[in-house]
Order: C-alpha cells, then structure tokens, then sequence
C-alpha cells in the first residue's frame, strides 16, 4: 500500500490530522494527536510507503509541530517493520 500526504495540505494540527486520517482511512475513533498517530501507525500490518510531498510547507506552517510529526513518522517506521517514509 502507498500512502500520499502533501504537506500544502496540513496548514494547522486540525487541517494536518484530517488529511492524515483521510489519506490512511483511519477511524473515526482517531485521537487527531500524535501519540494517536504513533499508536495506529504501529499497528498497521501491511507494508506500507508513506510518500510526504512538500514536507517544507508543512514545517512552515506547522513549525515546531511539524517537525515533531515527522519525528512521529519516523519513531513509527523504527517500530514498525512495515512502514517506509519518504520525504520530498
């Protein structure tokens, strides 16, 4: 499975968890936090690419939020054995 998320989309944490719940069909029950992220994250069970285009706009918008939501991408892929995270 190839998962697409485009950092122009993510121009808050509101606007960042939604693209992100839509892009994974995560439920409904999704925290929209990254621990939340983190924990469905490591529970998937296929493998997994998870593509981020213009991950600058994202930091640029999401600053210090940002930056920690990769860090949470990337603690879930070394946890994770299924997951790969590309960013461009």
């Amino acid at each position: 499975m190839t998962v697409e998320l485009d950092g122009r989309l993510m121009t808050d944490r509101a606007a960042a968890h939604a693209h992100i719940q839509q892009q994974f069909s995560f439920p409904e029950y999704y925290g929209r936090n990254l621990d939340a992220l983190y924990d469905l994250l490591t529970e998937i069970s296929e493998p997994t690419h998870i593509h981020l285009l213009y991950s600058d706009a994202l930091i640029r918008s999401l600053q210090t939020y940002g930056s920690e939501m990769l860090e949470t991408f990337a603690e879930a892929t070394e946890e994770n054995p299924k997951l790969f995270f590309h960013v461009t």
